[in-house]
């Protein structure tokens, strides 16, 4: 998603949860200033394939994540935040995790260490993980919500797992599963923005991109 078309849903976004733009933008920078290079986009283009697996942190992944686990060899896996946790539990490293650095961050370090590219997302709530845990972080690409930078990466998305997808439909993944979303059981803080994340994933489907969900 080119950001001119991002930039009406995320002002959207800001005034339905009441979300500093200017504190995103800070945050922002903070994280700029802790990369030391720009993103490797070629390594993220041949990482992502056709077939791209998502995984998402509602309680069903435990139950959904074991019948996939022998298809992962041929499909590219990325795990929202603290889906990542369950993957490495059942012996899967996701090739991608995108994540805000609220997820359980032990599983993060572990996956990035055994080789997952890691997308650090900015947001204004989140500047104190940024300070603490990125220079931990080895295969590190950044993210913002707000205008991407030579050092950040936007193509959309809000939660970690609907960014997650709109990252595997930009760099060529032509059908997208998704493993543990729950659009409905999640607190009452949250449904908000994962009715955020269900109107983005269904805005990618109206764009023919094909999005299906584990049954």
């Amino acid at each position: 998603m080119d950001y001119s078309e991002w930039l009406p849903i995320y002002r959207e976004i800001a005034e339905d949860l009441d979300i500093s733009m200017a504190e995103d933008r800070a945050s922002a920078r903070k994280l700029e200033k802790k990369l030391t290079k720009k993103p490797n986009l070629k390594k993220l283009e041949k990482t992502v394939k056709e077939k791209t697996i998502v995984l998402g942190d509602a309680p069903t992944l435990q139950k959904e994540i074991k019948k996939i686990k022998h298809e992962t060899d041929i499909k590219t896996v990325i795990a929202a935040d603290n889906a990542t946790k369950t993957a490495l539990e059942h012996n899967i490293t996701p090739d991608i995790v995108t994540t805000d650095l609220d997820g359980d961050i032990n599983s993060i370090l572990e996956a990035d260490k055994k080789g997952a590219i890691t997308i650090v997302h900015a947001h204004g709530d989140n500047q104190q993980l940024i300070e603490k845990w990125t220079p931990q972080i080895k295969n590190i690409i950044g993210s913002t919500q707000n205008q991407p930078t030579d050092k950040l990466i936007n193509y959309g998305g809000f939660t970690d797992g609907d960014r997650a997808i709109y990252i595997a439909h930009e760099f060529g993944a032509r059908e997208i599963h998704l493993i543990g979303f729950d659009y409905e059981k999640a607190e009452k803080n949250k449904k908000k923005k994962l009715k955020w994340a269900e109107k983005l994933i269904n805005n990618l489907k109206t764009k023919g991109v094909k999005i299906t969900s584990q049954k």
